[in-house]
């Protein structure tokens, strides 16, 4: 007997996508077979969840498509609704110490500020094979170099937080 694929599939929200468009960049949860996989998650009518907090559960129509990249839709509001606080956990969502601190932070004005940088050399051999693999991992190279700047941003604040010398 052939298990039937759920209508629905849990994805766990990373990041906005376009500014221009009504997408964001979310992260296939299990029990699905594409599970680990980032997918641009179209969601018209459900703009909130451009700007969601990093782990926010999204539920996604299991109809996954791939053309540069992998695409699907957001399921309705009723579903989202009814269906993503089943798969809320503490296990989901950012590392410890990405989570907000109660402490006031002041805020950047402009949240959805983006930085181009055209050229990143990397001199030592063993940071180039580093952010290789990164870049296989994640499928491409820009994607890599995000997670790898928001990893060392993350990394900066909690040296200083924990008073460190010479942190940022």
């Amino acid at each position: 007997m052939q298990v039937q694929e759920p209508h629905h599939v849990p994805c766990q929200y990373l990041r906005p996508g376009n500014p221009k468009r009504h997408h964001c960049l979310v992260e296939v949860l299990p029990p699905h077979k594409l599970e680990g996989l980032d997918v641009f998650l179209s969601i018209p009518g459900q703009e909130h969840f451009k700007y969601a907090q990093p782990g926010t559960i999204i539920m996604a129509k299991n109809k996954f498509t791939k053309k540069n990249e992998w695409l699907a839709d957001a399921s309705p509001a009723y579903i989202q609704e009814k269906e993503a606080h089943k798969y809320q956990h503490p296990g989901i969502g950012e590392p410890k110490f990405l989570e907000k601190s109660e402490a006031p932070v002041q805020k950047n004005k402009n949240a959805s500020m983006t930085y181009k940088i055209d050229q990143i050399e990397l001199r030592n051999p063993e940071n180039v094979e580093v952010f290789e693999r990164c870049a296989a991992f994640y499928g491409s190279k820009k994607e890599a170099g995000r997670r790898l700047i928001a990893f060392a941003i993350a990394c900066m604040k909690e040296a200083k937080e924990l008073d460190l010398p010479n942190a940022c």
